[in-house]
């Protein structure tokens, strides 16, 4: 197994920026993390941010939102430690003999605890809906 790095996808790339972005003034809360994916991820280019925006999957993502922009104590703190998702997707794409990091190894490497957490939708949808599940196909 070679130490070198695997190329990256554009949409791994765009959704770990906006991770690395907002993840270092979250005080370890995962809901500026995932609303930084949401925000900062240009449309066509992210499956996990279209899943995200989906109102039948992330139903309370405007509460969430305004919670965060009505505090400020989000802003300061500990963060989390965005290097270890980016090591974890990697990783992933190496076992799976993957020739290069995709979407699908970022959202893996993102812990579903993070998703619960903010009330993220993990029931399945019929296939005319998006869902989140369909963001690890990429």
């Amino acid at each position: 197994m070679s130490d070198a790095p695997l190329p990256w996808s554009e949409a791994a790339q765009v959704v770990t920026m906006a991770i690395r972005e907002h993840a270092e003034h979250t005080s370890g809360l995962p809901a500026p993390v995932l609303l930084g994916i949401v925000r900062n991820t240009p449309p066509g280019v992210s499956s996990i941010a279209r899943a995200l925006r989906n109102q039948k999957i992330w139903q309370i993502r405007t509460q969430v939102a305004s919670h965060y922009a009505n505090t400020t104590g989000y802003r300061s703190g500990v963060g989390i430690e965005a290097i270890g998702i980016e090591a974890e997707a990697e990783r992933l794409a190496r076992t799976e003999g993957a020739w290069d990091v995709r979407e699908r190894h970022v959202l893996r490497a993102i812990p579903m605890k993070w998703f619960q957490d903010v009330g993220v939708s993990r029931r399945r949808h019929t296939e005319h809906r998006p869902r989140l599940a369909a963001a690890s196909a990429i």
